[in-house]
């Protein structure tokens, strides 16, 4: 059976994929290795024998062990599975294709592709076709399982045409994201399964619980009902009638009333009205885990020795943390830009929906297609990237591993691009040409200021005064 750290474990990774809003691929890459986990400790705790068993033959069965019963009659009819069967061209088998081919599949060699091959590459995909309809009509038990079997083969296609495939999910093909966009949606509604429907659930502690003014128009009038009473890991901090969860607060608990409702839908539109970022947590009830909920908190948290600060003095207590980044950042400004050559560690890294990796030209390209930079610098950039994203961790009692800020360095490449374009795509170098150097010291300027106007904005210093004070419009953009 699944146990507790199965599913905190499911719970956290399907928090972070949220949280930093990763691409759709890497979001089935994350939630993948998360079940990749599960099934291999299922599988070696329910087998009668040590037998080998491939890893498709354990998500089989896990899916047989979530998927039983009434489970099963309601997940069938998910709008996910639905989708999935839509999907065309059929979904290839990645390996089977560049076995016989010599390249991967895509949407340009389809026609290269013999009738029989076809066949073959899209098998998991038809047969999983037919059982969903088959399933779906009402068939017996021998059925189901054969459905649960075919829904296992596609789900791990798609897993190693991105694990072990091509490699061309990680340009951004549009293709890809769109399998990788419905297949998230089946994870996500075997996730729910396993969380019991904790994706559907909130854990309210303030307006929102039964006495609280917003029950009746956020629950009771949007298909919301009141099912448990029960507590939380981190504190409430309370002044001038407002309200904070804090989830560092861990040897605090909050006590809260557990919220069903009927879809996402229902929780998007209570979002509109907190205005508050929410997260998945574990809830507890006599100090067992007792199901999932979402709560709404800030989005960086304060504390001092004694614990949490009070919302009178958080104004001066993120701006003195929010001064030390800055001063940081500028450390670090200075340090980077005054690198003269390549390095040699790192030479490729995601960060977000973002690629940055090492090039001989100086190349962004920013298309709905994916988000990738190449710079003879890269390396240094990737380095300096991972020490801001430490030193936000450090400052902020955060422990971040896809940083917060990442959308803010695309954003910054940009800037660069527009003010820079003339050296784009120009010029070949092997890093040790002096505009290649110049254009690194311009970029390394432009995420730092990016970042530092980010985490300004992000701890209420909307217009950026402190680091305009710390970093003078006047200082030269290059130097």
């Amino acid at each position: 059976m699944l146990n507790d750290d199965d599913k905190l474990m499911i719970c956290r990774t399907l928090d972070n994929c949220w949280l930093f809003n990763l691409t759709k691929q890497n979001m089935c890459q994350e939630i993948f290795q998360t079940y990749n986990r599960v099934w291999n400790r299922f599988h070696n705790e329910d087998a009668e024998t040590q037998e080998t068993a491939t890893d498709n033959t354990k998500l089989k069965k896990l899916l047989e062990y979530i998927l039983n019963g009434d489970v099963l009659q309601k997940f069938i009819n998910c709008s996910s599975l639905t989708d999935l069967s839509q999907v065309f061209p059929l979904i290839h088998n990645d390996q089977y294709v560049a076995e016989r081919y010599n390249t991967p599949f895509s949407l340009s060699n389809l026609d290269e592709i013999t009738p029989e091959d076809t066949d073959s590459a899209t098998s998991a995909h038809r047969e999983f076709n037919q059982y969903l309809i088959k399933v779906r009509s009402g068939s017996n038990n021998k059925t189901k399982k054969k459905f649960i079997s075919k829904l296992a083969r596609i789900l791990y296609v798609v897993r190693s045409n991105i694990a072990h495939g091509s490699k061309l999910q990680y340009q951004g093909s549009r293709r890809n994201e769109e399998i990788c966009d419905i297949t998230y949606r089946v994870l996500l509604d075997i996730s729910n399964i396993v969380l019991d429907n904790g994706l559907f659930r909130i854990a309210a502690y303030g307006e929102l619980r039964r006495e609280g003014r917003l029950f009746e128009p956020l629950v009771l009038n949007n298909s919301g009902i009141f099912i448990d009473e029960a507590h939380v890991v981190g504190g409430v901090i309370s002044a001038d009638n407002s309200m904070s969860f804090t989830e560092s607060s861990e040897f605090e608990r909050t006590p809260v009333e557990i919220l069903n409702f009927d879809n996402g839908e229902n929780i998007e539109f209570i979002d509109l009205v907190e205005c508050m970022p929410r997260t998945l947590v574990p809830y507890y009830q006599n100090g067992t885990l007792s199901g999932f909920a979402w709560i709404y908190h800030r989005f960086i948290n304060v504390d001092d020795a004694k614990g949490p600060i009070d919302l009178i003095d958080r104004n001066e207590a993120m701006k003195d943390r929010c001064s030390t980044f800055l001063y940081t950042l500028i450390s670090l400004r200075h340090i980077y830009k005054s690198h003269k050559i390549p390095s040699e560690t790192s030479r490729k890294k995601f960060f977000g929906k973002l690629t940055i990796e090492i090039g001989t030209i100086i190349n962004f390209s920013d298309t709905p297609d994916g988000i990738a930079f190449s710079h003879p610098f890269a390396p240094n950039l990737i380095d300096m990237i991972d020490e801001i994203g430490k030193s936000f961790n450090l400052i902020f009692n955060r422990s971040d591993l896809n940083f917060p800020f990442s959308h803010m360095i695309s954003g910054a490449i940009r800037e660069d691009k527009e003010i820079n374009k003339q050296f784009y795509d120009r010029f070949q170098t092997d890093g040790q040409n002096e505009i290649a150097h110049q254009m690194y010291k311009h970029l390394v300027k432009e995420i730092i200021g990016f970042i530092a106007l980010w985490v300004c904005e992000t701890c209420g210093d909307y217009d950026g005064t402190l680091w305009e004070n710390l970093n003078p419009q006047s200082l030269n953009m290059v130097n």
